[in-house]
């Protein structure tokens, strides 16, 4: 994970900030700056974890059940994110104590939605917090099938069939 600052007045102007031998993808700052949630599979199942900005020295893991796509409120009072599968829409309060303290992830609405396919988000957060807007998962086969049928003999029947047709 790299943190480029196009201020600065001399080269480089970017530096590594995270470099391990793990996956960390889909990097966020918090509105203050002074933190940076990110998505990582170092515990072996994606997760969301928060650095502090721009020391990198101390890490907290938020998600307890694997999570994705990280987002920071306006305000910078929650951080959320969607459970692997997408069903999920989860929340965890920021506690302004100075430091990287979080409450415990609670769930915040339930659905087939789509999860993200590349660690970020596959949804957006209003301004003021309330409301998501998401994909719902279409569903992809409404009907369920009550019977089976199986064709023996595939391949004679269609040379039988080519041949009348001659």
């Amino acid at each position: 994970m790299w943190v480029a600052d196009l201020e600065a007045k001399t080269e480089p102007r970017a530096r590594a900030f995270l470099a391990t031998a793990d996956i960390e993808f889909s990097a966020v700052f918090a509105p203050d700056g002074r933190a940076i949630a990110y998505t990582t599979a170092e515990s072996g199942a994606l997760n969301i974890y928060v650095r502090r900005f721009p020391e990198g020295d101390r890490k907290v893991r938020v998600s307890v059940e694997g999570g994705s796509g990280a987002q920071w409120s306006r305000d910078g009072s929650e951080l959320f994110y969607q459970s692997p599968d997408g069903r999920k829409f989860m929340a965890v309060s920021v506690r302004k104590d100075g430091g990287l303290s979080f409450g415990e992830p609670r769930v915040l609405f339930e659905g087939p939605y789509l999860p993200s396919t590349d660690g970020g988000p596959s949804y957006a957060v209003s301004p003021d917090g309330r409301r998501f807007l998401m994909t719902r998962q279409s569903n992809v086969y409404p009907l369920r099938a009550s019977e089976l049928v199986v064709v023996q003999n595939w391949f004679e029947d269609v040379r039988r069939l080519t041949a009348e047709a001659k």
